[in-house]
């Protein structure tokens, strides 16, 4: 718990958190990072959009809509997204609700969208250290064949509660059914908070 603590304090969830409202008393650590998010997350590459069938926010990656291989940015990005998805969810349900649904939505990726495995392990490493249990279910769409071979061989060696967190959906036929089945956007059936 002091590491997660002493982390948040370096990372700098505070000024995420208030980097959204801008006013002329900001500090220079916040205008800081209000910078460096509105860069990094002017493509949509990861947002936080509608609620899934219990009321979990939806944390999105498009890969596709990369714009930068600076890594700091990247992880700070991902972090302000997930702090507001887990917000978001909290809210929605009142509570009673931590964890959050993730998609990586990997239509019209190409090799040239890929992140250095250096940011990707930032990323999960970060995940696993200071978010513990906070992924109800990762839905990878269309994701190229590579990362179903390499997720079927790493499998067996995965705590089995995290690998029945992670699902495949591909073709239109398969996607047609995660629509349905998992209702990844039924904004509507709750309510909806900005943030």
């Amino acid at each position: 718990m002091k590491a997660t603590l002493k982390w948040r304090e370096e990372i700098g969830i505070d000024a995420m958190r208030r980097c959204t409202d801008a006013t002329d008393s900001d500090s220079e650590t916040v205008r800081a990072m209000r910078d460096v998010l509105s860069v990094d997350m002017a493509s949509g590459k990861v947002f936080v959009k509608g609620y899934d069938k219990e009321g979990r926010a939806l944390y999105t990656v498009t890969p596709s809509k990369k714009n930068s291989d600076d890594e700091a940015a990247i992880v700070k990005s991902h972090i302000y997204a997930l702090e507001r998805c887990i917000a978001c969810t909290e809210r929605n349900t009142d509570g009673k609700e931590e964890r959050i649904t993730c998609i990586f939505d990997f239509s019209h990726f190409s090799r040239k969208h890929s992140y250095p495995l250096k940011i990707i392990g930032k990323v999960f490493g970060v995940l696993k250290a200071h978010y513990p249990e906070r992924i109800h279910k990762m839905y990878f769409l269309d994701a190229p064949v590579v990362f179903r071979g390499v997720w079927t061989c790493i499998k067996p060696f995965v705590d089995p509660v995290t690998g029945s967190k992670i699902r495949f959906v591909q073709g239109k036929v398969s996607a047609a059914w995660f629509m349905v089945s998992a209702n990844p956007f039924s904004i509507l059936t709750r309510r909806s908070y900005t943030y």
